[in-house]
This record gives structure tokens, C-alpha cells and sequence, in this order.
């Protein structure tokens, strides 16, 4: 006897549908994929150009405050990947800023206290060891999850208010009852910076009392995106295979994982670290609030409608307005953020981190800090609607089409 369990899975600006079956061994199972991208909104000429300069600005600032900083003007015939690794990203023998990134680790061991101090002073000696290319490359995994596990766990940021880890500070503005602590993992494959993904606490009691939403659960957790061919996705067909791990793997475990974590490569920069974990962190955020995860236990079908440019968004807001008092006191540290969207603006205008963070600019960029409408925004279903209420025209809205894979496999 063979029987087959369908659910369908709408996510991001794609509809998937995946079937998950229990075949006989017998069984002719067919795969089948079918995946067209859905026509997003487009970013007004006019907006980019003001957020631009607006950028322009910001980072004149920035480098005003770090004299040595190098962080290049990008132009049109500018070269992506150069710009991130020599300013932001040291894979390579151009990155042009570990004497900025000694400058923020020197002034962390004058501020912190004991027993942190000392365990910093070891991690660095004494300041010698600022980026992760100072050391073996069988070093810098341990280097860079013993940062992580700093930043976001230990009171290393000092201002009058008091001491401060980034849990401190999530916490401290979106309340206990909205915070869940997140798996923080590395990510072995050096060509990503980081993801984050979150399980939707309003489908969370369903994951454990529905039987087909059950077995996707156990089905993900045997999913290790750091293990490039990893089962059980093999076992799906060489299409789905291509779709949820060779293009990311990261990505497609915020797909398949049902719970909340962060991933991030293991050799950034800390001070770019910092923008990144809280960055990421948003993403769980959203994913875990959104009320735009359904589950439909007749069909079997569980819908993920998300817009990239309201995730991006969320995710761009949330980490300018929770560091905004520390991109202050510690300037190094807003360099990713910038510069990121700099060089989106002038070679992907259409990225949907640039173009959530333009829609959003009036709202909670400039200095604002507004987390009760944050949640607010990522509570609402239909973000070209929440633009449109707020009276936001930067975004022109796109027609929409849908796209699905299918999926029959033997478990």
C-alpha cells in the first residue's frame, strides 16, 4: 500500500508546493519543479537618488569620526565583490582596515570589566589579534564563535546607561515577551555572510499536534546546510536539489528548519559582526511574528507569503535603530551598514535590501526609533498596503504570478 501527503509551502516571492510522501519502496515516484520568480514592486528612480545622497551623507560622517577608514565611493563600473572584501570583508590580502578594526578592539579591553577583560585580552593578545586573518586558518572558526558568543551574550558595550550585550539591548526594546534566543551556527561556506530564519510562533504548537507538519519538522532537522549534498534533499531529485542547497544553503535551511537561528561566516570582521548578528536577528524577528505563516490542515498546505522587501526591510530598520546609540560610541561598527546599501544603490537599485530600507526611510531611518510600529509593520499582511497608509509612494507595486515545486520522494 502507498499513499501520498501533500503540503504546500508559499514563501518569500515564490509559491512552492512540496508533497511530502510516504511511498512504497515499489513506488514510481515522479519529481516535478516548476518555479517562476513573482514580478516585485520597483523602486522609484527618484527615491533611490534622495537615498543615496542620504547615504552620502551618513558615510562623509562616518569617515569624519574614522579618519583611516576605507570605504571607496562606488561608481557604476564598480566591482561588487571588491568593494565588500577590501572595506568590509578580509577574505583576501586587499582588506584595507584591520588598524580600524584594532581601534574598536583596543577601545573594548579599556572599557570592559573583569571577567570579561581578561578573556578578551587572551582572544586578542592584548590587542595584537584584531581580524581573523591574523591567525592559522584552522584558528579562525574558534576565533570568530568565541566573538559571536561575546557580543551577543556579554556586557561588552559600555555607555552611561550601563553594560550592555546585544541580547541585552533586543531585549531591552522589543520586551521579553517578543525575544526567543536564537542558534547562532558558522557557516563553513565562506561565500555567505550570514541568514537568519525563525519559527513562527503562532505555528509553533502546530508543529508539534499536526501529523504531516510533524514529519516536515523531523524532515528538517535532518537538513545541515554546512554539509553541501546533505540528506534528505538528495533524495528529492538533482532540481530541488540545485534550488534548496547549491544556490544557498543557508537560505534553504530557514525553508526547511522549523526553529529560530542565525548563520554567519566565519571570517568577519568583529566590528562588522555586530551590525551583522543584529541584522540577522531581524529576520528571526519577523519570521517569528509574522501572521503571514497559515496552515490549512484540510488542504495540507502551509502558506508563507512574504514580500523580500518587506523582510529586507524589517531586517535593514531593526539593526539601524537598535545600534543607533552604539554606531555612535563605536562608529566602526556602521560601516557594513552603510556601505552595503551604497553599493546596492549603485549596482542592484532594485535589491530588496536597499529598496526596504528606502521605503522605510521616513519611518524609522534618520535618527528614529519607533519599535512598537516595527512590530507593527511586521505584524501587517500586505506591506504595499502599509506604504500606502503611510503615505509612501517610493515603491511601485508589480503584478503578481505564482510558481510551485512539487515534490514526490520515499521516506
Amino acid at each position: 500500500m502507498s499513499y501520498i501527503t501533500q503540503m504546500k509551502i508559499i514563501i518569500g516571492s515564490w509559491i512552492f508546493t512540496l508533497c511530502l510522501g510516504i511511498l512504497a519502496s515499489n513506488a514510481n515516484a515522479q519529481d516535478m519543479f516548476i518555479i517562476t520568480l513573482r514580478e516585485q514592486s520597483t523602486v522609484q528612480d527618484s527615491a533611490i537618488q534622495e537615498f543615496k545622497t542620504h547615504l552620502d551623507q551618513r558615510i562623509a560622517k562616518l569617515k569624519e569620526r574614522v579618519p583611516d577608514l576605507y570605504l571607496e565611493t562606488p561608481t557604476a563600473t564598480s566591482n561588487m565583490s571588491d568593494f565588500i572584501r577590501n572595506s568590509m570583508y578580509p577574505a583576501g590580502p586587499n582588506y584595507r582596515n584591520r588598524e580600524v578594526q584594532c581601534r574598536f578592539i583596543n577601545r573594548l579591553l579599556s572599557e570592559v570589566s573583569q571577567p570579561l577583560l581578561s578573556r578578551l585580552q587572551e582572544l586578542t593578545k592584548n590587542g595584537k589579534i584584531c581580524i581573523a586573518g591574523d591567525l592559522p586558518k584552522e584558528q579562525r572558526v574558534n576565533w570568530t564563535s568565541q566573538w559571536i558568543q561575546i557580543l551577543w551574550n556579554e556586557k561588552w558595550y559600555v555607555d552611561e546607561n550601563g553594560t550592555f550585550s546585544l541580547e541585552d539591548l533586543i531585549i531591552k526594546n522589543i520586551g521579553t515577551e517578543n525575544y526567543s534566543k536564537p542558534d547562532i551556527i558558522i557557516a563553513i561556506n565562506e561565500q555567505f555572510d550570514g541568514y537568519g530564519a525563525g519559527l513562527s510562533k503562532a505555528l509553533a504548537p502546530l508543529y508539534d499536534e499536526d501529523p504531516v507538519l510533524q514529519k516536515f519538522k523531523l524532515l528538517g532537522f535532518q537538513f545541515d546546510p554546512n554539509k553541501a549534498k546533505a540528506e534528505p534533499f538528495t533524495l528529492l531529485g538533482q532540481d530541488v536539489q540545485n534550488a534548496l542547497v547549491e544556490d544557498s544553503p543557508y537560505g534553504a535551511a530557514g525553508l526547511v528548519r522549523v526553529k529560530s537561528e542565525i548563520y554567519i561566516s566565519p571570517i568577519w570582521p568583529v566590528a562588522e559582526l555586530v551590525e551583522l548578528l543584529v541584522h540577522e536577528y531581524g529576520h528571526v524577528l519577523h519570521a517569528e511574528q509574522t501572521r503571514n505563516y497559515k496552515w490549512d490542515p484540510a488542504q495540507k498546505t502551509l502558506s508563507k507569503k512574504m514580500d523580500g522587501r518587506h523582510n529586507e526591510g524589517v531586517a535593514e530598520a531593526f539593526a539601524e535603530m537598535l545600534l543607533l546609540d552604539v554606531f555612535k560610541r563605536h562608529p566602526e561598527t556602521e560601516t557594513f551598514h552603510l556601505g552595503k546599501l551604497r553599493i546596492f544603490s549603485e549596482l542592484r537599485p532594485q535589491d530588496n535590501h536597499l529598496a526596504g530600507a528606502i521605503a522605510l526611510n521616513s519611518i524609522f531611518f534618520q535618527g528614529k526609533r519607533n519599535f512598537p510600529e516595527l512590530l507593527n509593520l511586521i505584524r501587517t499582511e500586505n506591506f504595499m498596503d502599509y506604504l500606502i497608509l503611510n503615505n509612501i509612494n517610493a515603491l511601485v507595486p508589480g503584478p503578481e504570478s505564482t510558481s510551485k515545486l512539487e515534490v514526490f520522494f520515499n521516506q
